[in-house]
This record gives C-alpha cells, sequence and structure tokens, in this order.
C-alpha cells in the first residue's frame, strides 16, 4: 500500500516490488517521480496518467482486497475498518528485524484522495533507524476519459541515513513505485 518502510536489502518505506522491465514500460506513463533523502527524512512521490473512472480507482485504492498489490508487506492485517476509516499493521521481516507499522487510512471521496498516516511504529532491532512518522496520501484527479493519479509519502527516521541504507531505500523506492503504477494502470 502506501508504506514505504525501509527494508534495507529488500525492503523500504513500506509498499514496493516490480521488476526493472515493469519499471521501464511504466515510465513512458509517468510525468514525474522523486525520491528526496534529506538527513532522517525520505520523501517518495509520483504521477501516473491511469485509464480508469477516478472513483473507480480510488475506492480500488481503498479497497483492503488490493492492499497486498500496493504493499511490499509481509503480513496485512485490517485491525479495525468501515466505508471511510481503516487501522491496518503491516508487517515486514528481513534477516535483520521485524517491524510492524499500524496505519489509519482515510477515504475521502468528495476531495478525491486517500490518506494515510502512521499511528505506531515497533521494530526488533536497531540495527537500521527505526520510523518516527509517516504520512501521506493517493490524490485522484478526472483527466479526460480516465484520470491522474498523485502519490506522495514523507518518512522520518530516528537517525540520519547511511550509505548503503540510502542505496538500499532508492532501489526499494523504484520497486514499490513500479508496483503501484502497475497496479493504478490496471484498474479498468
Amino acid at each position: 500500500m502506501d508504506h514505504f518502510f525501509p527494508r534495507f536489502v529488500i525492503v523500504v518505506v513500506g509498499s514496493m516490488v516490480a521488476s526493472t522491465s515493469t519499471s521501464t514500460s511504466l515510465s513512458a506513463e509517468t510525468k514525474a517521480k522523486n525520491l528526496i533523502l534529506q538527513g532522517r527524512t525520505a520523501v517518495l512521490s509520483f504521477q501516473v496518467d491511469a485509464p480508469g473512472a477516478p472513483m473507480k480507482v480510488l475506492e480500488a485504492l481503498f479497497d483492503p482486497k488490493n492492499m497486498a498489490l500496493l504493499s511490499q508487506a509481509d503480513q496485512i492485517e485490517m485491525i479495525s475498518g468501515d466505508l471511510s476509516r481503516q487501522v491496518v499493521r503491516y508487517t515486514f521481516k528481513t534477516m535483520f528485524l521485524e517491524n510492524q507499522s499500524l496505519y489509519e487510512r482515510t477515504l475521502l471521496p468528495a476531495e478525491g484522495r486517500v490518506q494515510f498516516v502512521m499511528m505506531k511504529s515497533l521494530q526488533t532491532s536497531s540495527a537500521l533507524p527505526e520510523q518516527l512518522a509517516s504520512k501521506g496520501f493517493y490524490l485522484v484527479t478526472q483527466q479526460g476519459t480516465g484520470c491522474f493519479v498523485e502519490y506522495h509519502q514523507e518518512t522520518t527516521f530516528g537517525r540520519d541515513l547511511f550509505f548503503y541504507e540510502r542505496h538500499f531505500l532508492e532501489r526499494s523506492a523504484r520497486e514499490q513505485v513500479a508496483k503501484m503504477k502497475a497496479f493504478i494502470l490496471s484498474i479498468r
């Protein structure tokens, strides 16, 4: 989903997986894609034109059945939810650590938006920086017969990222963006 957690060695800011070929084929539809790393903060954003109707895309982005299609989490558990609000636990496991992050997701159809905010994050090791805060959104707007989707997520870590952590974060971010774009482009 929307969670970009540093799955260094195969993780990152919470929702990424795809092949390089997918990433290449999707670049034509991309208007902009960014991962900005500055000190303890990572900002991931991208925009993509999508063929689906805006409300259908928005609903698909919020639908609990699609969370695994938007996230690299090893386990996703819906803690509570209704038609406009969800509390979801994402669990990431590597040989170095386990992280559980609890997010609140809110559907705001009048604004064409799904927003999310991390409520809590626990991890088993201090080998990698802890997530202190994370928030973001999907914004879906009408564009011709389809729509335009914007994704933005900002994550703050407990310390500056080391070179190798930044490298893995960048790689994971590329994979995450490719996974999310592939899903968004498949919505009809």
